[in-house]
């Protein structure tokens, strides 16, 4: 009997985006200067800010000289601790020296020692101190990592007027956190701060809107938000333009248009909009189809850690699309995305180790590649497993465990899995004979063009 053909399937679509790439902003006179002077977090920089009574305006001129959010991180955490104030210059400078000296364990230390003060301050209801246990709890910073804890003082805090806690829930509600229903006071809190001019809320305010969160769904008034985000330079807000642009919501169609702004947020070095931008040129949507650009861009955010974007790019190697050919370097980067979860790419890995390209053959590998993509519901590696399963290959032979993932994938589609489910109804391998749930699975499997299914159905009543 036949297994499902090994193939390398090119993810070319975009990550879920979110709020991830939301960065503060704040409008001249939009807020009283001591609300701004005691707002200690940038939204969703990743860098933890746990200052009590420290200056804003300093800390973005730290933020604007460090080069990446764990440079922040290395040079403003230990700052902030200490509770030191002198010249930003100079602190920078000085906790730059620092940052690579093996002092983890120090800072580690003084972030708990930190998180030990704050955590009175913030339930003697101090609204800064409980936006910055929030942060703590979120990110993990001298206490364990607690999201749904974090949620809880994001809220307190938001309630007492901070509105970097409120835009930080959004955040957090949009990764999948458990979130309540917007009430009409959630809506009109962020429609005041959209109009106040902060980008993350006319984002936030915009999905409301073409959503119909809490209000009218209306996606015409949703591209106005957006747009006025995506004018501030605000990557989250480009991306969401560019979709609406891309889907003709709100907007008309206009591909060209949708491409702009993706590029636009792209140039910004954001990782979801550089995987965005190279699909672009892969499928030549609202730009010239360009292989060369594609891979440009995917080499971009595959840099940035994008999974992704690492297994778009090892599919491009495998090929020979825009890049040489090189399955070595396709399974490099199939693997740094297999690594973090990725299961087209746990699945293009598994096809190399199972045919030998680019890496030794190994059935036992390739076996336990399709094994981790099948896990997680990956309709062409379950097929490949169960006739693993089924031949011995890499896997002790087991026709029950054959049969449980060829159902797994034959009720997705897969065809070769629908004619080998039909074939081991008809012997009786792994469940019970039966010559109608045979000849239901050989006909889904004929209907999809499989020759042993059309031959086999026909011989079934």
């Amino acid at each position: 009997m036949g297994g499902a053909d090994p193939d390398y399937r090119t993810r070319l679509a975009p990550e879920r985006y979110g709020n991830r790439e939301a960065r503060k902003a704040t409008a001249d006179g939009a807020l009283s200067m001591d609300l701004r002077r005691r707002i200690m977090w940038g939204i969703a920089t990743g860098a933890a800010l746990v200052a009590i009574g420290f200056g804003f305006d300093g800390i973005l001129n730290w933020r604007a000289r460090a080069r990446t959010d764990a440079e922040f991180q290395a040079t403003v955490i230990p700052r902030v601790i200490n509770g030191e104030k002198p010249d930003a210059e100079l602190a920078f400078e000085e906790f730059s020296k620092k940052a690579g000296r093996g002092t983890a364990a120090a800072e580690a230390s003084r972030q708990r020692v930190i998180a030990r003060r704050i955590v009175p301050d913030a339930k003697r209801n101090d609204a800064a101190a409980q936006m910055a246990l929030g942060h703590i709890l979120e990110w993990g910073f001298g206490l364990p990592t607690n999201k749904q804890e974090s949620i809880t003082w994001y809220r307190k805090a938001a309630d007492r007027g901070l509105v970097d806690a409120q835009l930080r829930l959004d955040a957090l509600y949009a990764e999948g956190l458990s979130a309540p229903e917007d009430t009409l006071d959630d809506v009109l809190f962020y429609r005041r701060a959209a109009e106040q001019g902060y980008p993350v809320a006319q984002v936030a305010f915009g999905m409301r809107c073409a959503e119909g969160r809490g209000i009218p769904k209306n996606e015409a008034e949703a591209v106005s938000w957006y747009r006025k985000a995506a004018d501030q330079g605000f990557p989250s807000g480009q991306v969401r333009l560019g979709t609406m642009y891309d889907k003709g919501r709100g907007v008309p169609k206009d591909e060209a248009e949708a491409a702009k702004w993706y590029r636009k947020a792209a140039d910004q070095g954001g990782a979801t909009a550089e995987l965005i931008v190279a699909m672009r040129y892969a499928e030549g949507r609202g730009v010239p189809r360009d292989d060369v650009e594609a891979a440009k861009w995917l080499r971009k955010a595959a840099d940035q850690g994008n999974a992704a974007a690492r297994c778009n790019l090892g599919s491009l190697h495998a090929e020979g699309r825009g890049v040489p050919k090189d399955e070595g370097k396709a399974a490099k980067w199939y693997r740094l995305a297999a690594h973090q979860g990725d299961a087209v790419a746990q699945f293009n890995l598994g096809c190399l180790y199972a045919e030998g390209r680019g890496v030794q053959k190994d059935d036992a590998e390739a076996a336990k590649w399709f094994r981790r993509a099948a896990e997680q519901g990956y309709a062409a590696a379950q097929s490949n497993l169960g006739w693993r399963y089924a031949e011995g290959l890499g896997v002790p032979p087991n026709d029950a465990e054959a049969v449980k993932w060829c159902r797994k994938a034959a009720e997705q589609g897969v065809a070769e899995a629908q004619c080998n489910l039909g074939f081991m109804y008809a012997e009786g391998l792994g469940v019970p004979k039966d010559e109608t749930e045979a000849a239901k699975w050989y006909r889904k499997a004929a209907e999809q063009g499989i020759v042993p299914a059309q031959t086999n159905a026909e011989d079934k009543p």
